[in-house]
């Protein structure tokens, strides 16, 4: 998993270079390949985000032949606030790029969370590990709504 975060980073810092963005995108990696799909931006409540899984998980498993689904990764560019660690402090708001995981054999979910750095012409500049976020255990609808409905098909 370490090698495909690596590779995900990777892809992601190529289209903050020549974007300024990256696209969301899912990596999926099977018993047989691996496979990556990029995600539709305009899914404005989670709704319509588990709704897009869902079709993303008949897509993938219509088209390719993965295998087994082993592990499954969504990253998403996102504003996010961390939570201040006493009242008095003041919100930090950061520009963040996330990557949802999800182990299939253990069926763990987990958030790794990277600062995004610009310079002072908003050209990207790197990304920096925010701490705390860094494997923190999560549960999320949208990475089970993928694996489900690509299940559901191969069944």
């Amino acid at each position: 998993m370490e090698e495909d975060l690596k590779f995900v980073i990777e892809a992601c810092k190529e289209g903050f270079i020549r974007f300024g963005y990256s696209t969301p995108m899912l990596y999926i990696a099977g018993s047989w390949k691996k496979s990556v799909l990029f995600i539709e931006e305009a899914c404005p409540t989670i709704e319509d985000k588990v709704n897009a899984m869902v079709v993303a998980g008949l897509q993938v498993a219509s088209t390719q032949e993965l295998g087994d689904v082993q592990y499954v990764m969504l990253t998403f560019h996102a504003l996010t606030n961390l939570v201040p660690n006493s009242e008095h402090d003041t919100p930090l708001r950061l520009e963040a790029l996330h990557f949802a995981t999800l182990d299939v054999p253990t069926e763990t979910q987990a958030l790794t969370m990277y600062q995004i750095e610009r310079d002072n012409k908003n050209n990207f500049v790197a990304f920096r590990e925010v701490k705390g976020a860094m494997g923190a255990e999560i549960w999320s609808p949208l990475l089970t709504a993928f694996l489900r409905s690509y299940r559901s098909f191969k069944q």
